[in-house]
C-alpha cells in the first residue's frame, strides 16, 4: 500500500524528494491503518451491544410471560 500511496502523493503533488514522497506515504497508510482498527472497534462494540439488548429484551419478556 505505501508504493501505491507514495505514487499519487508523487503525481498529486509533484514531489520530487523520494525520501519525502516515502515518508508521507508511511505516515498515511499508518494513518489508514488507525481508522481501519478504529471502525473495526466501534463494528465490534455495536455488535455487542446489539446481542446485550437483544438479550435483554429476551430476559425481560421471558419474566414477563412467566408471570
Amino acid at each position: 500500500m505505501q508504493n501505491v500511496l507514495a505514487a499519487v502523493f508523487s503525481a498529486m503533488f509533484g514531489a520530487k524528494d523520494p525520501d519525502q514522497v516515502n515518508t508521507m506515504a508511511k505516515q498515511a497508510g499508518e494513518f489508514i491503518n488507525i481508522v481501519v482498527n478504529l471502525l473495526d472497534a466501534l463494528k465490534t462494540s455495536f455488535s455487542h451491544r446489539s446481542l446485550t439488548a437483544r438479550d435483554m429484551e429476551h430476559t425481560t419478556t421471558h419474566r414477563i410471560n412467566a408471570c
